[in-house]
């Protein structure tokens, strides 16, 4: 009787167990291959539709540059120096090529000039952006700096070490001239920390007063600092420039991002 019942029970579920199988594959069948945006981490992904084989999370969760301010300096009549701080929030991403355009405008809102230009930045860098001697036929009353999120050209570069430099040992001079002008001068050295030797060290130079107020910038570009070593750089300004050498900042950087 046992034996009986067993057989009986056993064809019966052979039917339901093959239609059970069948419901089970037409409903894989069904479903949608997985792919980068499908809001599911799947595949080989190491987060949602990100990693692996789809998109870097860092570049998927990327936030945009932030432009912290913007001064100007007129230097002399119709002539100005603009400087703009931006910084990376990304930890790790870096910006090979941040294009940006600055817009001088009088008090009415009308443009008066217009410029163009490009800089890189490390992840979690700060830099100051500086573009000096800029012409204007009128009176400059604002300036405006603009970076465009969608041209921002951004990468992952684990592969790259931040160049170990910094600007140290800051003296300030003052020249008296035999026409009975001044030129400011401020001389400083550029230290690389590290063992490698760096070529095309761009030098910029910030001053500002107690009010934080731009008076005075410059740049320049160091042919080769060896590793371990230092290089002397010299700045000037036309005139009696108040420089407190705790406000100058020296900003020495290297762009490994060229590809």
């Amino acid at each position: 009787m046992e034996y009986r019942t067993i057989r009986q029970t056993t064809l019966i579920l052979i039917p339901f167990t093959i239609l059970l199988a069948a419901i089970i594959y037409v409903y894989y069948r069904a479903q949608p291959s997985p792919t980068c945006f499908d809001k599911v981490k799947n595949q080989d992904e190491t987060g949602i539709d990100c990693g692996g084989s789809c998109m870097n999370c860092a570049l998927k969760t990327k936030q945009p540059l932030k432009v912290f301010y913007v001064k100007f300096d007129e230097v002399s009549q119709g002539l100005y120096d603009v400087v703009a701080e931006v910084r990376n929030p990304n930890i790790k991403l870096s910006a090979a090529v941040i294009p940006y355009e600055i817009t001088l405008r009088d008090k009415s809102g009308f443009t008066i000039e217009k410029i163009s230009g490009s800089s890189y930045i490390y992840p979690l860098e700060t830099v100051h952006v500086i573009e000096a001697g800029i012409r204007a036929k009128r009176t400059v009353a604002k300036v405006e700096f603009k970076i465009t999120d969608s041209s921002v050209m951004w990468d992952v570069r684990e592969d790259i070490k931040v160049p170990d430099l910094i600007g140290g040992d800051k003296e300030v001079l003052k020249e008296a001239r035999p026409d009975g002008s001044v030129i400011t001068i401020l001389n400083a050295k550029i230290f690389n920390r590290s063992i490698l030797d760096y070529d095309a060290i761009e030098v910029a130079v910030l001053i500002t007063d107690a009010e934080q107020n731009v008076i005075a910038v410059s740049k320049t570009v160091i042919a080769k600092v060896r590793g371990g070593e230092f290089s002397p750089i010299v700045f000037s300004w036309q005139g009696d420039v108040p420089i407190d050498i705790n406000k100058a900042i020296i900003e020495p950087r290297l762009n490994l991002l060229k590809k």
